[in-house]
């Protein structure tokens, strides 16, 4: 689990250099399917809308949307941004919302408080 100082991780993996390609593997993935760059940042959770209701996504919490695990956020082209969920389920089930920057109030990358 993460700690409070909110540095990086990807949920349910402990091992850093696994982590690491998962983050990429996820990236390569928002890239994919929007056709657009991920910025470089790192983003714990974002405050926006989704749906007509606002709800706070956060890596780590389970999703206010679909009641996954959100297990990343990316920044994209022009400032659209997915997030990307996964079941905890033996399937493993995955989703990557995109949400328009328009939709989006607040950001929160990792490393800040």
């Amino acid at each position: 689990m993460p700690s409070s100082t909110t540095e990086f991780f990807v949920p349910g993996i402990d091992d850093p250099a696994a982590a690491e390609i998962a983050y990429a593997e996820m990236r390569a993935i928002a890239e994919r399917d929007t056709g657009a760059v991920a910025h470089a940042r790192r983003i714990r959770q974002i405050q926006c809308r989704l749906d007509g209701r606002d709800r706070l996504m956060q890596v780590g919490d389970t999703d206010a949307y679909e009641g996954q695990t959100v297990t990343a956020i990316f920044q994209l082209g022009r400032g659209d941004f997915t997030i990307h969920c996964q079941t905890g389920d033996v399937d493993g089930r995955r989703t990557t919302l995109v949400v328009p920057r328009k939709q989006v109030y607040d950001v929160t990358d990792f490393g800040s408080n």
